[in-house]
């Protein structure tokens, strides 16, 4: 079940929303991270085969740090290699340092409903 502040996926740390902080029951599902994170991201780079609405290979720059996620047969692989919610806490710390200078950045951050790191 999404997060009912934000519409993430849940993804907890702490028992809180990784995007959020708002409190999250259940366990973390990565599933439609990829999709998520394009629908919101301006500068967020996303594949979609042909015939597929799924984001398949996400890619972004953020603060000078690359991120990745793919989707394969086996699951979601993300580079930096990490657990789903300790990337996009790295992610969301490095868009925080980057919305700093780039207003298209931080008005998606903030419409988004994330918290800043």
């Amino acid at each position: 079940m999404p997060c009912e502040v934000c519409g993430a996926p849940p993804l907890p740390i702490r028992g809180a929303c990784v995007f959020c902080r708002s409190p999250l029951q259940g366990g973390a599902d990565p599933g439609g991270l990829l999709d998520y994170l394009a629908a919101r991201l301006p500068h967020a780079e996303a594949q979609r085969p042909f015939g597929s609405s799924a984001v398949k290979d996400l890619r972004l720059l953020a603060a000078g740090h690359s991120y990745r996620g793919r989707l394969h047969r086996h699951g979601l692989q993300l580079e930096p290699a990490a657990e789903a919610a300790f990337w996009v806490d790295s992610l969301l710390a490095d868009l925080s340092r980057e919305a700093a200078g780039d207003r298209a950045v931080r008005s998606a951050l903030t419409h988004a409903g994330w918290d800043m790191r």
